[in-house]
């Protein structure tokens, strides 16, 4: 049977951290031992680790990243998991009962490298966010663009629960650890995309990557995220210019062959509304205004997708 571990990253919120630990505890398989990362100076978070620790009978390790940042915390974790499978959730996310089971059942197939679901996002209030119903989850197409839709989305026909995809989100998702080295500490912080280099390197092993849209997570977001406020102000670099350098950072190191070039044609005419190439900056004016302001984007988005392409390229 295999084995298997979650980690949890978190940083200063005990509350919502103690909620997922509960519910981790709750699980009708357990996990055979749970990696929290403490991080920083966030002595709190080890100090409730050590609190609920009996709760889980020695199975819950408490780990330390010095350095701030999710893929320096995963590493962290990763160097301490043991388990044939691992599983990551958030820290403000509750997995149901049942949650971890239905990964670990799909790695009945030998040929499963990595196994993702949704994450369902709660208002403040306890209410749930709309669900959109989509043709496309979590697909990397021919030419470069990342479909994502990976939560509070359903599949469009409603018929297949499970789905292949190119790319997962690191609020829920798993994996074969022998599929797998580690997260890619080249990327840029806020380390957008991480979780597609990490499929990117399952899929290499000629590995299947699954969506179940019958296996969520809860999530109650403790906090906005500047980085992921939907405007178009504020750190521009981490909200897009390091997003954008993730990106084709990611292209260049797993695209080979003629479709090299047509990728980084793609990033640099064109790309899309939010990250505009020049042939999409008449949509992003359409879309948010300020002409300067988008163009000072498209400028810095072209900048960081050559600087992506160019330290991407295979030695």
């Amino acid at each position: 049977m295999l084995s298997s571990s979650v980690i949890i990253v978190s940083y200063k919120r005990q509350q919502q951290l103690a909620r997922c630990l509960e519910s981790i505890a709750s699980q009708i398989v357990p996990p055979d031992e749970v990696v929290v990362v403490w991080q920083h100076d966030d002595q709190a978070t080890r100090d409730l680790c050590e609190q609920l620790s009996p709760t889980f009978e020695g199975r819950l390790k408490r780990i330390h990243c010095p350095t701030p940042g999710i893929v320096p915390a995963e590493n962290e974790g990763l160097k301490s998991a043991k388990g044939d499978i691992v599983a990551l959730i958030d820290d403000d996310a509750v997995a149901p009962n049942n949650w971890l089971s239905k990964h670990l059942r799909h790695y009945d197939d030998e040929a499963t490298g990595a196994v993702g679901g949704p994450a369902l996002n709660h208002t403040p209030g306890g209410e749930r966010f709309p669900v959109q119903r989509v043709r496309r989850v979590g697909k990397l197409t021919w030419y470069g663009k990342f479909v994502g839709n990976l939560n509070d989305s359903a599949i469009e026909d409603g018929n297949e629960p499970t789905v292949q995809v190119d790319g997962l989100a690191g609020n829920n998702m798993s994996f074969r650890r022998c599929a797998f080295v580690t997260f890619d500490e080249n990327m840029r912080d806020y380390w957008q995309l991480f979780e597609l280099e990490a499929c990117q390197q399952v899929r290499r092993r000629g590995l299947n990557i699954l969506f179940d849209f019958d296996n969520p997570v809860l999530h109650y977001p403790a906090s906005q995220n500047r980085v992921y406020d939907g405007t178009r102000q504020g750190n521009l670099t981490q909200k897009f210019f390091n997003a954008a350098y993730n990106h084709a950072y990611i292209l260049s190191k797993y695209t080979s062959g003629p479709l090299r070039a047509v990728r980084l044609f793609y990033l640099v005419t064109i790309s899309s509304v939010p990250f505009p190439g020049p042939i999409k900056y008449p949509l992003a004016v359409w879309r948010y205004g300020n002409p300067g302001r988008e163009f000072h984007i498209m400028a810095g988005t072209l900048r960081a997708h050559l600087k992506g392409w160019k330290d991407g390229m295979p030695c």
